[in-house]
C-alpha cells in the first residue's frame, strides 16, 4: 500500500513539473491602430455617438467599442487579441443624405490597440 502510495506521489510530482512549464508563456506584443465600424442606421447625433463611444467600467453589457476593438486585434492574423486600449480615439458623425436629414452615423477613428499572442 505505501508503495503505490508513494510511486503515485512521485508520479504526480514529476507530470505537475511537466505541466508547469508548458503553462509558462511568452508573450509577443504590438500596437494597432484603426477606425471602428459605424452606428448601425441614422439616428440622432446624441444617440448615434452613444452607440460608438466606450461604456464606463461599470456597464456590463454589449459593448459596440469593445467588440470592434477586438476586431482590429484579430484582423492580424490568427493568434493575436486585444490586450489593452491605448487611445480611444475621437467620435466622427457624417450626416445621412437622403429622407434622413438632420440624422447621423458616427465611428470612432483612430483608435489604438495594444495587441498580443503568445510566443512558443
Amino acid at each position: 500500500m505505501k508503495l503505490t502510495t508513494i510511486s503515485f506521489l512521485v508520479a504526480l510530482l514529476s507530470f505537475s513539473g511537466f505541466a508547469f512549464a508548458t503553462n509558462v508563456d511568452e508573450w509577443d506584443y504590438m500596437e494597432v491602430t484603426g477606425n471602428l465600424k459605424p452606428s448601425p442606421g441614422c439616428k440622432p447625433k446624441e444617440e448615434a455617438m452613444e452607440k460608438v463611444m466606450k461604456k464606463p467600467d461599470s456597464y456590463q453589457g454589449y459593448s459596440r467599442f469593445d467588440k470592434y476593438s477586438k476586431l482590429l486585434c484579430e484582423e492580424e492574423g490568427y493568434g493575436w487579441t486585444k490586450d489593452s486600449i491605448v487611445d480611444e480615439g475621437e467620435v466622427v458623425c457624417d450626416e445621412c443624405g437622403g429622407g434622413y436629414e438632420g440624422k447621423y452615423r458616427c465611428h470612432m477613428k483612430e483608435v489604438k490597440v495594444r495587441c498580443k499572442r503568445v510566443v512558443r
